[in-house]
């Protein structure tokens, strides 16, 4: 009976530590999820993204020009690593970290274009983190990219328009009115490798 009862404990314990680790191993695979430091994008694929050895650790990234906009300015991206881009109440790009208001919720800061934009976002917080979580399309290359990653956006006729990229943002500048009139087909960005025009 002894015999039975331990046999019957070391299988009770034995599943309950494979439970565990089969849970540890998926918490490891979230935590794995590596996001380009200037984009913002998930990097699928370290083995061919291109990477740097920034103060002892490795960065990687989405495409080669976002390297190249890291190498220039690495505390500047470092810094912004992980904010929202783009405001959650009106959709307008974050242009200034360091002036822009904020306010912390559920251990998260969000930023905002302006203090008003605050109360709205206090009233309805899940409301607008939601808007930040939707999936925009870039208008110069078609890309999906969710929206509070937008590389920038920018308002044209009484829309807002997103960018995957900033060469995106200032092809649409230099000529808006080539995305917005009517249907065109998507470019590719010329810096973001994981454009699908490109593949």
């Amino acid at each position: 009976m002894k015999n039975l009862l331990k046999s019957l404990s070391l299988i009770l314990v034995l599943t309950l530590a494979l439970g565990f680790s089969g849970l540890a191993v998926e918490d490891t695979k979230a935590e794995d999820k590596v996001v380009c430091p200037v984009s913002g994008k998930e990097v699928a694929d370290t083995e061919k993204a291109p990477s740097l050895e920034y103060n002892g650790k490795t960065y990687f990234f989405c495409c080669a020009g976002c390297l190249d906009k890291f190498k220039a300015e690495p505390e500047k991206y470092l810094a912004q690593s992980g904010k929202n881009t783009i405001c959650p109440v009106m959709g307008n790009e974050i242009k200034d970290f360091e002036k822009a208001p904020s306010v912390e919720y559920k251990g998260k800061t969000y930023y905002f274009c302006c203090a008003g934009c605050i109360e709205s976002f206090n009233a309805d917080p899940e409301k607008y983190i939601a808007e930040l979580d939707k999936k925009v399309t870039c208008s110069v290359s078609g890309e999906e990219i969710r929206m509070g990653n937008a590389a920038g956006s920018m308002k044209h006729g009484g829309q807002t328009y997103y960018f995957c990229c900033a060469d995106c943002k200032e092809k649409f500048t230099k000529d808006p009115e080539k995305y917005t009139s009517g249907k065109k087909a998507p470019e590719a960005c010329g810096s973001c490798t994981a454009c699908p025009i490109k593949k």
